[in-house]
Parts: structure tokens; C-alpha cells; sequence
């Protein structure tokens, strides 16, 4: 058959290519591991001391915050609505230039068991990996297995 040569003909033309640029790429990607790994030694204490001021400053300004609103209180208690004017100009932690707080909305998996569907996602890997090492006789529920001729040229 000749799409069977011309298949013969590819897989030497693409090992061809493979032998010489394989050397090229892997020699890039080891230098490219290595700047990699270097950079990282490099930020790893920045993100660290990074991480470890956002939690302080944010712990800082919930104390602060919350001093406010029990003065306010205290305020209103105390003296009436003109202590309301006067508490109303108390603010939380004092502003600093270049940096403001937001809101974010946080969470972390209690129970797997309690997730609905829609938010597990199926390992595909995995199922590829069982599929391959079981053949057609492979069951898993929800998933359909086949086998398909596929051209091999040596």
C-alpha cells in the first residue's frame, strides 16, 4: 500500500527531526528548570514576609475596626445623638498610601462526600491509566470504553 510507505517515510522524517532537536530543547529546558529554581529561592522569603504582613496588617486593621465600632458604641450609650456626630468621626485602622483592603470570600472542603457533582471533576489520567491496564473489559460507571485500530509504522 502506498499510504503504508508514505507512513514508513513520515515516522523516519519525524525521528530525523526528534535526534536533532531533542538535544537542542533539552539543554533549553534544563537551563529553563534552573532560572526557574534560582528565582524561586530568590521570592520564596519575599512571599513569605509578603504573607505574613498581609496577615498581620489584616488582623490590625479587624482590631482596629472593631475598637471603632465599640467606641461608637459607647458614644451613642453614653452621651446621646451629639455623641452619635462625634463617634461617626472615628475611623478603623489609619490609611496608608499605596495599600487598601478588600473583601474576599474564602473556603475550604468540610465533607467530599457532600459535593454535588457539578463541582467534581473525573481524573482523567487515572481513568486512562485503569483503561489501558484492564483493555475493553474495563467498567467503570459513567464511562464508555472502546478499542479502535490504530496505524503503528516500525
Amino acid at each position: 500500500l502506498a499510504g503504508g510507505d508514505e507512513l514508513l517515510r513520515l515516522k523516519r522524517m519525524k525521528d530525523w527531526v526528534d535526534r536533532v532537536f531533542t538535544p537542542v530543547c533539552k539543554s533549553a529546558h534544563e537551563t529553563w528548570k534552573a532560572a526557574v529554581a534560582r528565582r524561586k529561592e530568590f521570592e520564596a522569603p519575599i512571599e513569605e514576609a509578603e504573607k505574613i504582613l498581609r496577615l498581620e496588617l489584616g488582623k490590625y486593621k479587624a482590631e482596629q475596626d472593631k475598637l471603632a465600632i465599640e467606641a461608637k458604641a459607647l458614644a451613642l450609650a453614653e452621651r446621646g445623638s451629639d455623641a452619635a456626630r462625634e463617634a461617626s468621626l472615628i475611623v478603623g485602622a489609619p490609611k496608608v498610601e499605596g495599600v487598601s483592603f478588600r473583601k474576599v470570600v474564602r473556603f475550604e472542603i468540610v465533607d467530599t462526600s457532600k459535593l454535588p457533582a457539578k463541582f467534581l471533576m473525573p481524573d482523567e489520567t487515572k481513568i486512562g491509566k485503569f483503561v489501558r491496564a484492564m483493555g475493553k473489559d474495563a467498567e467503570i460507571p459513567g464511562v464508555r470504553v472502546w478499542e479502535e485500530d490504530s496505524p503503528v509504522a516500525r
